[in-house]
């Protein structure tokens, strides 16, 4: 059998967890994938007309404030079936993490 080490031992929960880690029940190991660590938010296939941009942003601003957002030119998408040139797609920064989820 292989020796163990001790990072390897099973502890106790974690209690240096930054608070906004935190969730109901305090465990040892805690999963977290990028969406759930990031302040920013990607929203693609807005229309491409004047001022739609800017009429969708007080519906972001009810999830939370919004420190910045740009305007993605030349962002191509993977998945893309339609066209492009019709389409934008928009990077929001939002100022605390648990506004972006």
């Amino acid at each position: 059998m292989f020796p163990s080490h001790s990072h390897h031992l099973k502890g106790d929960v974690c209690l240096t967890r930054p608070p906004y880690r935190d969730g109901k029940k305090l465990r040892a190991v805690k999963v977290y994938t990028i969406a759930q660590e990031s302040k920013y938010l990607l929203v693609q296939n807005i229309p491409s007309v004047r001022g739609v941009i800017e009429q969708l942003l007080p519906y972001f601003n009810q999830y939370g404030k919004l420190e910045q957002y740009w305007r993605l030119d030349g962002y191509e998408r993977i998945d893309s079936s339609t066209d492009d040139a019709f389409f934008d797609t928009v990077l929001i920064k939002f100022l605390q993490i648990q506004q972006a989820r």
